[in-house]
């Protein structure tokens, strides 16, 4: 099936014109998230923000970041229904399959020009973004009908933590060496 969501060049702009205040929050959550770790690179960054082109280039790169993250649970859940023959999950999944090989590709190509500063962040986003953070597992027993219904969406939830957790440390790995120099 053919990649029918568009590039992550494309899912960026359409996040700035119909989300545009989106990008900036992110960028103030990260920014908080930094002031409570180290206040003064915090500062730091808040100042280099200042400047208009670097701005856009955070944002364009937290954008991606979190789009990455996205698509790698998109991923993982494809990989989980292709390891399950009941059809509702298929059913919901089949929709959105994407080559996330390109993705990884379009996200490393995008991201040989970020400094110190984005790479940091990325990482920051990479690293506390696990499957078990993202929550896959958080399942309400009462919503299903019967145990076994709720152990089996259990046993999904556990294999997508696994899928997705792989996905993302296969990309992690990647970008990492790509900044070897950064560090």
């Amino acid at each position: 099936m053919n990649n029918k969501i568009g590039t992550l060049e494309e899912l960026t702009k359409e996040s700035f014109i119909n989300y545009p205040h989106q990008a900036i929050e992110a960028v103030e959550e990260y920014l908080s998230n930094l002031n409570d770790v180290n206040p003064e690179k915090a500062k730091s960054l808040k100042k280099k923000l200042e400047e208009k082109k670097y701005l856009e280039q955070f944002k364009v790169a937290i954008t991606h970041t979190s789009l990455i993250i996205f698509l790698m649970s998109v991923k993982a859940a494809n990989l989980v229904s292709d390891s399950f023959e009941q059809t509702d999950i298929k059913e919901a999944i089949n929709e959105i399959r994407i080559d996330f090989d390109k993705y990884v590709r379009e996200f490393l190509l995008f991201a040989r020009h970020d400094d110190k500063n984005i790479y940091d962040m990325r990482l920051f986003y990479l690293n506390g973004l696990t499957g078990k953070e993202l929550g896959f597992d958080r399942l309400d027993e009462e919503s299903f009908d019967s145990k076994d219904e709720f152990n089996l969406a259990l046993r999904k939830a556990k294999l997508q933590i696994a899928k997705y957790d792989k996905l993302l440390n296969n990309l992690k790995r990647q970008y990492i060496e790509t900044k070897i120099h950064l560090l």
